[in-house]
């Protein structure tokens, strides 16, 4: 029979009532004290002691007294289907399963055999698994077929010797290789005739097979993200990785690279970009093994592979490769300059003068209109090999003057000077300035960009005796500078130094170089006798030369004159400011100045941020469409923090990504987050701001996990591919941008303190 509550007798999903399990207990033999038990009467149920089912005693004598009454029963329980007609005699027994479905209803079974099969499955969830892996199964030996029937005309590798003859090794190192093995069969079964490949065949029978079909991965990732002008470092370092894990199986058949694998692994490999810092080494491994596969190289590869070879440290051989090109690349008119050029620098630093001259000759003959400036290495070469030193590099130095004149730049002297500079280590200066006296001493007349450049290698040298020939040329100029204003004016009675003769005038960049060498070394009192100097010496100034004067003030301590200092002299020389000028003006504020500002003062500071930044956005285009200096953007946005104007924060945050370019907003999210400007430190004093951390980096990383789905799902990205790092710091950005104005929200009449901010700060005008 039923329980009587399903809740209190069943406790799994399949059961059987608890008087058919009583049923199911194998029993002895009926003996007359089992049969005497069925019959006893209700008088005797109640008032005697039931007799036992198994007992050694010998029966009683009212049992035995009465044989007619067991035949008797033994025959009812015969007729009623309830005993066996076999030898045990033991009773029929029909049993009736029942299972409990989720929602607690019963159901019956057809019989024992699915009674068995639900105590084994319950829920029949075994069975649906069971049946995903026949068809996976399936799938695997579909695959297996496709193999056979293509029996691959080129393996790598013969099969292994335990392999039987014909046969194809099917099982695959892991299921990911699994997959991809189905990849490159789809892709060989959807190639046309027309039609090409990167991928590689990766053979049968042999346990390399693994890295040819990662390698194979990379490939067409790398050719997608290629196309689609999006392929990172990460790219380019997975790929190389790969590529050099599959060399060696690779090595043993070239042919099985499609021409098509050689042109990706170039483009990405030996791309000239500024993040791939090992170009030259992966271009001489790569060069290699085309030319192991006999893949022809245009002319311009084979240059670089010569100068690959000769970075790596291949240098006589490079050089050997190099004049065996003479008459074919050298003669070439597509690698003509770039040949002999590479062929000057080789010369030049294994101290080959001789032949490096002979090679310039061949370049300037052959093409006077190239440009001079690859001299410089023949001027390097004397100073470091040629047994007559200067003068020697200083011919050189007047050939490469008079083949560019006018165009020779600043930068070009500076080079040159730092040449020099270094050509003696002891007394490296006098080796700088003897180079201008003798310049002097053979009637040319100096160039101030000549003496500008020696004058800014001296201050990089970060020498003290470099410091004192800087100043003594640098006032040298600016009294020759001096002297000419006053004989241009013809002012009489103004006592000045006698310059030195033949020093040319200074210029502002003169002025310009001596100023910012005295402010990064805090010497405020120079830089304020430069300045007074460059006042009397009637040259305009620019943003830049002010910007020195207001870095002096405030790192001298006086900040607070910082504003006023520029609102004169831009109001005098009507000059605009510029990035760098805000920058100080930004570290002026008190708030960036001070440990603390008074309660009663910060609604004035908040007012005074909020002028400035509109000052900024007056004169947006002075940044020049480069978009704002990350370390400014800090400074501007832990200003409004720490003054806790969190609207003035929102509305600064959205300008600078909208107006100024502020695209990535990188640690700043967590810094705003926890209210520090050092995360670090802050992290480590306190366990609470640990806490802190942590829960605003697992919010960051949820957030871009849930965008990264509905990138996917807007077709924006692919499944398999990631965000590239543009669009990850924008979904920074955005996210930061998200938790700044829930900030807001909770203030009384926000929508109203956020115009009145906006207008405040130069970017809402009302109707």
């Amino acid at each position: 029979m039923p329980p009587r509550s399903p809740k209190v007798d069943l406790g799994c999903p399949s059961f059987v009532c608890k008087s058919c399990l009583a049923t199911l207990r194998r029993a002895p033999r009926p003996s007359a004290i089992v049969a005497l038990g069925l019959r006893k009467s209700s008088s005797q149920a109640t008032g005697e002691k039931p007799p036992l089912a198994f007992s050694t005693d010998r029966p009683s004598s009212a049992a035995a007294a009465r044989p007619n009454d067991d035949a008797e029963r033994l025959r009812t329980l015969r007729n009623l289907g309830l005993l066996r007609e076999s030898e045990s005699a033991e009773p029929k027994v029909k049993v009736n399963y029942f299972e409990e479905a989720k929602g607690g209803k019963l159901r019956r079974l057809k019989g024992q055999d699915e009674f068995a099969g639900s105590l084994m499955d319950p829920g029949g969830e075994f069975a649906g698994q069971l049946e995903e892996m026949e068809q996976g199964l399936e799938k695997v030996n579909s695959i297996a077929k496709v193999l056979e029937e293509r029996a691959f005309k080129a393996p790598l590798r013969p099969a292994d010797q335990n392999t039987p003859s014909g046969n194809v090794e099917t099982a695959y190192d892991t299921m990911a290789d699994m997959q991809l093995m189905e990849s490159y069969v789809r892709d060989q079964q959807s190639r046309t005739a027309s039609s090409r490949s990167i991928l590689i065949n990766p053979g049968t029978g042999y346990r390399e097979r693994h890295s040819i079909l990662r390698l194979n991965e990379k490939l067409q990732r790398s050719a997608e993200n290629l196309d689609r002008g999006r392929l990172g470092l990460k790219d380019r370092d997975r790929l190389w990785r790969c590529y050099s894990h599959s060399r060696t199986t690779l090595c043993e058949n070239w042919n099985v690279v499609p021409r098509e694998a050689w042109e990706l692994l170039w483009d990405v490999l030996a791309a000239d970009t500024p993040d791939n810092t090992n170009r030259m080494a992966r271009i001489y491994a790569l060069t290699k093994d085309m030319m192991l596969a006999g893949v022809p190289m245009s002319p311009e590869r084979h240059l670089l592979a010569v100068e690959s070879m000769f970075i790596e440290g291949w240098k006589k051989e490079a050089i050997d490769n190099h004049r065996r090109c003479a008459t074919t690349l050298g003669a070439n008119p597509k690698t003509f300059i770039d040949f002999w050029q590479l062929g000057l620098r080789m010369h030049c630093q294994v101290g080959d003068v001789e032949r490096a001259e002979r090679i310039a000759n061949i370049i300037l003959e052959s093409r006077p209109e190239s440009d001079a400036r690859f001299l410089i290495p023949l001027i390097r070469a004397h100073v470091d090999h040629s047994s007559a030193g200067a003068d020697k590099a200083y011919d050189v130095y007047e050939w490469l003057a008079s083949l560019l004149g006018n165009k020779m730049t600043i930068g070009d002297y500076d080079q040159i000077i730092s040449l020099f500079l270094a050509a003696n280590q002891t007394e490296h200066a006098f080796g700088a300035r003897d180079v201008l006296l003798l310049m002097k001493s053979k009637g040319v007349v100096l160039r101030p960009i000549q003496v500008n450049g020696l004058i800014g290698a001296w201050l990089r040298s970060g020498s003290a005796d470099n410091y004192k020939h800087a100043d003594d040329v640098g006032w040298a100029m600016i009294n020759a500078r001096l002297q000419f204003v006053r004989h241009r004016r013809a002012m009489q009675g103004l006592t000045m130094q006698a310059a030195e003769p033949g020093w040319p005038c200074a210029t502002l960049e003169t002025f310009s170089l001596l100023a910012e060498n005295f402010q990064t070394r805090g010497l405020h009192v120079k830089v304020e006798e430069v300045w007074d100097a460059f006042a009397q010496a009637e040259i305009a100034p620019n943003s830049f030369m002010v910007n020195q004067l207001l870095s002096s003030y405030l790192g001298s301590g006086r900040g607070k004159d910082v504003a006023s200092c520029w609102q004169r002299l831009s109001a005098e020389y009507q000059i605009p400011p510029d990035p760098w000028v805000f920058a100080v003006l930004w570290r002026s504020l008190s708030v960036n100045r001070l440990r603390s500002i008074p309660q009663e003062q910060l609604g004035s500071e908040i007012l005074a941020s909020r002028r400035l930044f509109a000052d900024m956005v007056v004169h947006v285009r002075s940044f020049n469409g480069e978009g704002i200096d990350l370390s400014m953007a800090r400074v501007i946005l832990h200003t409004f923090r720490q003054l806790h104007d969190q609207v003035g924060l929102l509305v600064a945050y959205r300008t600078l990504r909208e107006l100024f370019g502020y695209a990535d907003p990188g640690p700043l999210v967590f810094e705003l987050l926890l209210g520090t400007t050092n995360v670090a430190k802050t992290t480590a004093r306190s366990a609470q701001a640990k806490r802190r951390l942590m829960l605003a980096v697992s919010q960051v990383e949820n957030y871009l996990a849930h965008r990264q789905g509905e990138l996917v799902s807007a077709g924006q990205l692919g499944a398999n591919d990631d965000m590239t790092g543009e669009m990850k710091a924008a979904e920074m950005g955005n996210f930061l941008d998200l938790q700044l104005e829930a900030d807001i929200s909770v203030l009384p009449d926000a929508e109203r303190q956020f115009v009145e901010a906006a207008s405040q700060m130069g970017v809402y005008k009302s109707q």
